[in-house]
């Protein structure tokens, strides 16, 4: 049956990055309530918006907009299916009910279409999700609670109660007379509160099984990718590059970090009786599979490595490598699913089982749990999970055997700064441009460190480009070597030494120092020796030649006068910022802290 042609009580609009948990648990909750509610897939939601939606919308009463963090901030667009669904129940003059969730704020302009909905009476989820907040939530609803709810809060039904429960005991204790229960093949879950907190615990499971086949699918195909160019031995490297493109998009686009366990959750798996769920590999099975994506990651970056022009390995060499990456993935993959089969051994239920078997797993194609490998006892798991382990560290130790274990920590080190450059608004291209930039300029610096014989001023030199690469700890080196070549310059090596502690945390990697002042001590109300101009009237001051640059700009016109930004040692290893009004009458010597700076009197 379409859902147009079924009657719905209830309509659940939300956002999958943010609400579908809750869209989710609230659907399963309102089900066993006895309520008929309609909770659409994103996933199966096209640009053009289905219009058989417009249908179901129509024929509900109630209408339930999950309300996750920036979830109308889409609706600017107006073909957005958020915002679609909002009008049509807008128009049909429906029971909107948002439902806030935490960190949840409306947007300042909401389109006009849509704009009534801030002021429609809502409620804020929270950890009592399934009885206070379940309670307070029907209390919203215009749809009346199916018949039965409706009876038992009925006051002759409640009188009559007490003689029904004693009915029932006395019927119990005959049937036992003809019944032996075994504890021991009791099944799980039976209570409702069992099954609510099964159900959140299955779909926790299931969502990041979801999760680590999306990201597995396009890891796999650019291991395929790399082993057909390597074996065809041809120059063209568009299709690798194109598969790891979409490798690198799957990982990046994964919904792991939406992924974590709710609220409470972890709380009401563990106040079940006998708590049978393990809430520590639950808790923790998220972590993993971040882990993972992370350890892929880095996987595709030695992939690009392998089919470099620049790679001196023989063929059979680099084709044994991807065999050998490829069983750590397989394994790893393997080791997923034999954590979400302990994980999910609670559960003996067989309706819920066959669910799990027969409607979720066949969808999975890459995490290798099925159920003609679904395994139910606990000692042959963990024998399966030690093997994965052995399979996987013996393929490591190869790999260290072939290229050496500092070509592999060299990679690892790679793809962090190359993500790391991403985060801060680089393309990969940019981002792997930069590295090998970075990468040449490290091979010069690392030869740059003190040496027997290094004069005062080579010394100052190499802590210039140490500061330069943000090598705060081989700049501290440098500047040690410096103190002990110096002699006289206690406040000004202080000062270094506390910018160094405090550039990291701040970003800096420049700045010009203050090294003496040599006006008289009356007329310099300005600057001290040992100050760091790191900005001439709120523009950055790198080098001597910036500060040059911009003294020597300013005329009479002007006022000879600016502000400079300074960092000034507190004198306990840390660093004040402070605005200093100067003019052209202070008479200073300044030194620069990065690479192709020079001494210079102003």
């Amino acid at each position: 049956m379409s859902a147009s042609k079924k009657k719905y009580d209830i309509f659940i609009s939300y956002r999958r990055d943010g609400g579908e948990y809750t869209a989710k648990i609230l659907r399963d909750k309102l089900e066993d309530l006895g309520y008929t509610v309609f909770f659409d897939v994103e996933s199966l939601r096209s640009g053009n918006f289905n219009k058989e939606l417009y249908s179901v919308i129509e024929n509900c009463r109630d209408f339930l907009l999950i309300l996750s963090p920036n979830a109308l901030d889409r609706c600017k667009d107006e073909n957005d299916w958020v915002r679609c669904e909002i009008e049509k129940a807008l128009q049909c003059e429906k029971n909107v009910v948002p439902v806030l969730l935490r960190g949840f704020t409306y947007p300042e302009d909401l389109p006009a279409s849509i704009c009534d909905v801030r002021y429609k009476n809502g409620l804020e989820a929270n950890s009592q999700f399934f009885d206070a907040f379940i309670e307070k939530l029907q209390d919203f609803l215009v749809t009346k609670p199916p018949f039965f709810q409706r009876l038992r809060k009925n006051p002759v039904f409640k009188r009559v109660i007490p003689t029904i429960i004693t009915l029932l005991l006395v019927f119990a204790l005959g049937l036992g007379t003809y019944v032996i229960w075994d504890h021991s093949r009791a099944v799980f879950p039976r209570t409702s509160v069992e099954k609510s907190v099964t159900s959140e615990v299955v779909y926790y499971v299931e969502n990041h099984l979801t999760d680590l086949d999306v990201m597995a699918a396009g890891v796999e195909e650019a291991f395929d990718a790399a082993q057909r160019y390597i074996s065809a031995g041809v120059e063209d490297r568009t299709e690798f590059e194109l598969a790891l493109e979409i490798g690198f998009a799957a990982l990046d686009d994964s919904d792991i970090d939406s992924l974590a366990p709710a609220d409470g959750l972890l709380e009401r798996v563990g106040a079940l009786k006998g708590t049978p769920f393990d809430t520590a590999d639950l808790s923790a099975m998220h972590d993993v599979v971040r882990m993972s994506r992370e350890q892929w990651a880095e996987d595709l970056v030695y992939l690009d490595w392998l089919t470099g022009s620049d790679v001196i390995l023989r063929k059979d060499v680099r084709l044994n490598l991807i065999d050998l990456y490829r069983t750590t993935f397989e394994e790893d993959l393997r080791g997923h699913a034999i954590n979400a089969n302990e994980l999910l051994l609670p559960i003996t239920d067989s309706s819920l089982l066959s669910q799990i078997k027969n409607d979720f797993l066949p969808m999975l194609l890459r995490v290798p749990l099925s159920a003609g490998t679904w395994e139910s006892d606990l000692d042959t798991l963990e024998a399966e999970a030690k093997s994965c382990y052995a399979r996987s560290r013996e393929a490591v130790k190869d790999i260290s055997a072939l290229v050496g274990n500092t070509n592999v920590a060299n990679m690892n080190t790679r793809e962090s700064l190359i993500r790391e450059y991403m985060i801060q608004g680089m393309t990969r291209e940019e981002a792997e441009t930069l590295f090998l930039q970075m990468s040449k300029l490290m091979e010069t610096y690392q030869k740059l460190l003190p040496e027997t014989g290094d004069s005062a001023d080579v010394l100052w030199i190499k802590m210039e480009s140490a500061i330069e690469n943000r090598d705060f700890d081989r700049a501290k080196i440098c500047l040690n070597a410096y103190e002990a070549a110096s002699e006289g310059e206690e406040a000004l090596i202080s000062a270094v030494r506390a910018f160094l502690s405090y550039a990291p945390d701040a970003g800096l990697n420049y700045g010009v120092l203050i090294s003496a002042c040599t006006d008289s001590e009356e007329a310099n109300s300005v600057y001290e020796i040992g100050d760091i101009v790191i900005a001439l009237n709120g523009q950055p001051c790198r080098t001597v030649d910036d500060f040059l640059a911009f003294v020597n700009s300013l005329t009479e016109e002007t006022g000879y006068v600016y502000t400079a930004t300074v960092l000034r040692n507190d004198g306990q290893g840390g660093m004040n910022v402070l605005e200093l009004d100067a003019n052209l009458e202070v008479s200073i010597n300044i030194r620069s802290l990065s690479l192709n700076g020079s001494e210079a009197e102003d």
